[in-house]
């Protein structure tokens, strides 16, 4: 009866902070200076929020859930769901991972806490980096493709509010790549700031 509860206990927290993902996708933010398609929202910090709680397939299943709310109102078919959902995960498993076999190892040591938090920062930096990588993958080989048969490269080289991306090339180097880097920066500084705080809602008020 108790592992029934405790399954319960975690549906809904995924759920909750599944719903907070599919919100938090809504109000989508331009950068100027980047391609039009590269928007930041914080959707994918509650799927960090939930993996460092609950483990990195927790965090897999709000991205998952959040990705297959928004292909029936999205304008890509799906395909720009699934390039969020490939760069997200690639932040999220990683950091939580990290976090969580950091948190399991060092449960029984007395700094313990500043420990999981330098696991924290140091796992969403590698995410971070991951995830730019990923955003690398995503666009040369699903979005930009998908793009190009409605404005070919040319046309979307044209789009970029950045006189210094005149190709394919610079268009990773001023346009993908620093946006990504930012956004999941952006993401990472805002988990980490919020964690702490919402520990014990996420923790089934139980804070860790």
């Amino acid at each position: 009866m108790q592992q029934v509860d405790t399954r319960v206990r975690y549906m809904v927290r995924v759920a909750m902070l599944s719903a907070v993902s599919i919100i938090l996708w809504m109000p989508i933010f331009e950068i100027p200076m980047f391609l039009p398609w590269l928007k930041l929202d914080f959707s994918t910090m509650p799927a960090l929020l939930a993996g460092f709680a609950m483990g990195p397939v927790q965090g897999l299943i709000v991205l998952l859930i959040k990705a297959l709310v928004h292909i029936p109102m999205g304008t890509t078919a799906g395909i720009g769901e699934l390039a969020d959902f490939l760069c997200s995960a690639a932040l999220v498993v990683p950091s939580a991972w990290i976090y969580q076999r950091a948190r399991v190892k060092n449960a029984a040591r007395e700094n313990h806490v500043s420990i999981n938090r330098r696991s924290a920062l140091i796992g969403m930096l590698i995410g971070v980096v991951l995830m730019v990588a990923m955003s690398v993958v995503t666009n040369q080989y699903i979005l930009l493709p998908m793009y190009a048969k409605f404005s070919g490269m040319e046309g979307i080289i044209a789009m970029a509010d950045n006189p210094a991306i005149t190709s394919l090339a610079t268009l990773f180097i001023y346009g993908v790549i620093p946006f990504n880097a930012v956004k999941g920066l952006a993401l990472a500084l805002v988990t980490f700031i919020l964690y702490k705080p919402l520990s014990p809602l996420l923790h089934d008020r139980r804070g860790r």
